[in-house]
């Protein structure tokens, strides 16, 4: 299982260095000459432009790009092989963990054009974004300091997305943002490659669905609501309030030790991370083993910056939270 996520090697390292010497080097959206971009624009629709046509209003309904189906797909595969060759030589895909892909392509000139795609995003908008449409969903574009990101909404209240973050040393990046995006909704809306997920996986839980409802309104109050952030993490908080969080991924698990001691569960250990300063607390444990190295990953946490630890006990209602989890999480 997930044997082609592990092969891919994350140089999360580089690639943040790349992204700043993109940031240094790239110049905004708008001061950018369209004559420098390498590649052949004529063979894709309108859509991958500007984004002109009104966006469309009120709920979204597309069913190849609910919150559901984002979270089976490979966001690496997506984007692997010809998908992008529209806009030039497309190098490895390589994974910013599960639901993120990030990819450098050459364009016809040399230039290198920088694309991360992913799935699920929380999508923010500003008075100066660009609407649009992109394969009947609504698409927003922002500039920013030689980046470009251009997003397709696929949920409304939280904005989630498929969002495509670009730049191009040399040229303008929006252009290849709005084709690489439409090439990537247009995989969704067809048989999008899909991770391959073994019996008893969390992989495809709506972790905002999981815990008892009961014991979120006891830890974080009656009013307390959920809200998805991106695809593999859920917060519940109200003002004022306590926060919790529930995340998953897959990782090498931490290993026990005095600042982060284990714990029993009902049976299940976690390694557990207290605050020394606040009422902070986060409960992490091995839902199934992946590989030698990693495993699915399944995090707790417990925060509440208006009460004292002393007297909130946070850890405690880390655990209680965690134990009901932990009760309607696939068997594995």
């Amino acid at each position: 299982m997930f044997s082609t996520v592990r092969a891919r090697r994350l140089r999360r390292t580089a690639l943040l260095s790349l992204t700043v010497a993109a940031a240094v080097t790239v110049g905004g959206c708008g001061g950018q000459d369209l004559g420098k971009a390498n590649f052949a624009r004529t063979t894709v629709s309108a859509q991958a432009g500007a984004g002109s046509d009104k966006a469309p209003e009120g709920p979204i309904t597309d069913p190849a790009v609910t919150a559901a189906k984002l979270r089976a797909v490979d966001p690496c595969k997506l984007i692997a092989g010809p998908t992008l060759a529209d806009l030039g030589t497309p190098g490895e895909p390589d994974d910013f963990g599960l639901s993120k892909c990030s990819i450098e392509v050459k364009d016809a000139g040399g230039k290198t054009i920088r694309l991360t795609i992913g799935l699920g995003e929380s999508i923010s908008t500003g008075p100066d974004d660009k609407t649009g449409v992109v394969e009947g969903l609504p698409r927003i574009e922002s500039a920013n300091g030689g980046f470009c990101y251009v997003s397709a909404l696929t949920q409304r209240d939280p904005a989630l997305g498929v969002q495509v973050q670009s730049s191009y040393t040399g040229g303008e990046p929006c252009q290849p943002a709005g084709v690489a995006l439409q090439k990537v909704i247009q995989k969704l809306h067809g048989d999008p490659p899909k991770f391959e997920v073994a019996p008893g996986s969390a992989l495809g839980v709506d972790l905002c669905t999981v815990p008892d409802d009961a014991v979120v309104k006891e830890l974080a109050g009656a009013d307390a609501k959920a809200a998805p952030i991106g695809l593999h993490r859920c917060t519940w908080s109200k003002t004022g309030g306590a926060t919790l969080t529930l995340s998953f991924t897959i990782a090498m698990p931490q290993t026990a030790s005095d600042k982060n001691p284990e714990v029993d569960l009902d049976g299940t250990k976690a390694t557990q991370e207290a605050s020394k300063t606040s009422s902070n607390c986060k409960l992490e444990w091995v839902h199934r083993k992946v590989d030698d190295k990693k495993s699915e990953l399944v995090t707790f946490a417990y925060e509440n910056y208006s009460a004292q630890a002393s007297t909130d006990d946070p850890c405690g209602k880390a655990a209680k939270g965690a134990k009901s989890v932990l009760k309607k999480l696939p068997k594995t």
